[in-house]
Order: C-alpha cells, then structure tokens, then sequence
C-alpha cells in the first residue's frame, strides 16, 4: 500500500505516482479494509439504513488496524471526524464519522475535538457518488473551516470511506492553517484504484 495515500500498489513501503506528483496535505493514511465486496453492502446499512451500532464493529477493525502500523505513524494527539453537512444530519439523523471518531478516542483514552472543523454551508455540492476525482476536488476546496485550533498537534482526521481522498485533503488543510502540526487520515475503507478513479 501507498504510504500516503493507502491505495495498492506494486511494491511495499513505496509511495504512489499520484501522491508524488501532487503530495496530499495528510501525512499517512491508516485504512481497516478495502471498499470491496461485502464491505458497500455494510456501508450501505451503516450509513444509508442508518444501523448506527455498526460503528462499533467498523472503529475496532480501525483500532486494531492503527495497532498494527503506530511505529510508522505519528503518534495522535487529538481526534477530529469529518463533518456531515446540515442536509446530510437532517437525512440520517447522525454523522458516521463522528460515531467512528467517538469510539476511537474512547480506545485510545485521547480527545475527540467536535468544533475542530465546520463546513461552509454556502457552497453548493452535487452528490459525490458519481463525481470524477476533479469534480470531487474542486467541491472540497474551501468547503471546509478550522474551528477550535490544534495548535502543534498531530490530528487523526476520522471518515468513513476514502475515495479519491479530495475531502480529507480539504479537511487537512484547514487543520493546518489552523495551527495542527500534521494530520493522519484514519478510515475504515480504501476505494481501489479501479474506482477511485473514474
């Protein structure tokens, strides 16, 4: 897998063309398990059916994956989950990344920062299922705001499913100008390449 950006490639401990020729704003992706068969079927329940008690099975997975890789990766200081928009809380009733955020700071015995980041409601975004890694990118930019800031703090940026990676590189990069020393994108599954990439 990709140092960076978790997606797989040929050899070990190497780093990506894409993250190479344009580096994300976050350090090191630690991913529990790939977007494959049957874990759509799971994130379907989790967040579509709104099963919000899936989030415990899915954070011990992220856990022991995080266990596994904490001498490559530097060591979290803060929890901080990717925000729903207020259209999104309003349809499901919960924000999947933060039940995720919530339970790995309850294992890890560190703080989970809720007001670290908001969105900018005045941006208009089309549903991202179907947008091409560029449609996706320019949606992200801007569309997110540092709030409570993690001044010289390593971040563990929480979402649910990694895609293209446009959100969590948005989200890095209002950390950081918010004063965050770095961030680690810690999700529960990784798109393949196949997908990630229209």
């Amino acid at each position: 897998f990709c140092r960076v950006c978790a997606i797989k490639v040929s050899f070990c401990n190497v780093i990506c063309h894409a993250c190479q020729s344009r580096p994300p704003l976050f350090s090191r992706t630690v991913a529990a398990v790939d977007y494959d068969f049957p874990i759509p079927l799971l994130m379907h329940q989790y967040k579509t059916l709104c099963q919000v008690h899936m989030a415990g099975a899915c954070a011990d997975l992220m856990w022991r994956t995080l266990q596994t890789q904490h001498l490559e990766v530097p060591s979290i200081q803060a929890w901080v989950a990717v925000p729903s928009s207020t259209r999104a809380l309003k349809r499901r009733g919960f924000n999947p990344a933060i039940e995720l955020a919530s339970k790995l700071s309850s294992y890890s015995r560190l703080p989970l920062v809720r007001t670290a980041l908001c969105i900018n409601e005045s941006f208009a975004v089309a549903e991202q299922k179907q947008a091409s890694r560029e449609r996706r990118r320019q949606q992200a930019l801007g569309r997110y705001e540092a709030g409570v800031a993690l001044k010289g703090q390593w971040v563990g940026l929480v979402d649910d499913v990694m895609t293209t990676g446009s959100t969590l590189n948005a989200c890095s990069q209002a950390l950081l100008s918010g004063g965050a020393k770095g961030v680690i994108a810690v999700v529960f599954a990784r798109t393949p390449r196949s997908l990630a990439q229209f």
